[in-house]
Parts: C-alpha cells; structure tokens; sequence
C-alpha cells in the first residue's frame, strides 16, 4: 500500500484514524515530557496543534540537552515556536501553530481568558476540527488545577504529563459520557492453532498414526 497510515489503521481502523485527524490538540508548555507526547500524535495524523508557552520561555543549553525538538540553533528563540516548526516537519499533514502568552496561570485561569487566546487559533481548524484535547506537561499544582478546572467547564478532554528524570506520572481527565470505547477488542478469547489446510507431508503423518 502507498497509505503511510497504513500501519495504524490495522491497528485502530478507519473510524480510529478520523476521529484523531478530527482533532486538535492544544499542548500547554513545551517540555521535553509534552513534545514528545505531541509528537506520538503529529507521526499518525493529528488534525492540528497548537503549542502554547510563556513568552518568557526561550531555548537554553539546558532545553537543548533534554529536548529533542530544539537544537543549539533555536538558543533564546521561543520554545513554543521552535518545538512548533520541528513537530510540523515530522508530518506535513498536520497544521501546527504556537502561542506565546505574558502569563500561562492568566492564560487558563478561567473560561473567558482561554477563549480570548486560544479559541482564535482553534478557529483556523474549525472546518475539520471535531474535538479539543488539552496536553498539559510538567506544570506547577497550582497552574494543573486552574487547567483542569477550565477543561472541565468548557468539557475538554485534558492529559497531565509530568516527567522525573527517567520516571514520569501521566493522568487523565475526563467524563465517561466524553469517552466512549468504540470497537473494545476481546483480551479472553483463547487463540485458535488448528491448521485448516495441513501440508501434505504432515496430513499423511496424523493419518498413519
């Protein structure tokens, strides 16, 4: 086949494969941990993205150490902006854009101020667009709670990434009403090994015996 998606769609199938390309993921502070998570989603064709950082946040030695989507280049450019133009390379398909933001506590502090910034960037996906996910990576408890708490009144579907090191804690947050499971494939079916149509050789050995 000449389907580069061909690989996941045996995994998840064609209705699996629309709903991610129907889908817009808004990735709140490029760390190494939110990138790369992003980049699980930009490879098999997310709809769109949209990275958004504090204007504050700029590439250092140490993002370029840990951080595989900056390179020594992007030193003191913006982070959301140079992890933005290195995911878009990974799949053409997908429309990416980047969010810099005097304060991202103000940014999601509430409903009004997320749609004062964000809703216009989600508005250029709109045609295509048919669900929000909210990638939060490594934030402080105090900024995790004001984004849950703004995912949960606009009904946005969030994951919280945090890494340590080697380690990391990822959550979801979520309404069973929002998340369905479409198509659950059975774990307790025991695997069937008969062979239907044996080789000649081996037929005639299970006769004689």
């Amino acid at each position: 086949t000449t389907d580069k998606y061909d690989r996941q769609l045996r995994l998840w199938g064609a209705s699996g494969q629309k709903a991610l390309s129907e889908t817009v993921v808004v990735l709140i502070r490029a760390t190494a941990a939110g990138t790369e998570t992003l980049k699980n989603l930009v490879l098999p064709g997310l709809g769109a993205f949209v990275v958004m950082d504090d204007e504050a946040a700029v590439v250092t030695p140490h993002d370029v150490c840990g951080n595989f989507f900056v390179s020594i280049n992007d030193t003191m450019i913006s982070r959301a902006q140079a992890t933005c133009k290195s995911l878009q390379e990974l799949n053409p398909d997908v429309q990416g854009s980047f969010l810099n933001v005097p304060s991202l506590m103000d940014a999601v502090a509430n409903v009004d101020s997320w749609s004062n910034l964000i809703a216009p960037k989600l508005a250029v996906a709109a045609a295509f667009a048919k669900q929000v996910l909210v990638v939060a990576s490594d934030l402080e408890p105090h900024l995790k709670l004001a984004v849950a708490n703004t995912c949960a009144s606009l009904g946005y579907n969030c994951i919280f990434v945090q890494s340590y090191g080697l380690m990391g804690t990822v959550r979801l947050q979520t309404s069973p009403a929002l998340l369905p499971i479409w198509n659950p494939k059975p774990r307790d079916t025991l695997p069937d090994l008969r062979l239907h149509k044996p080789f000649a050789s081996l037929e005639d050995l299970a006769n004689s015996a």
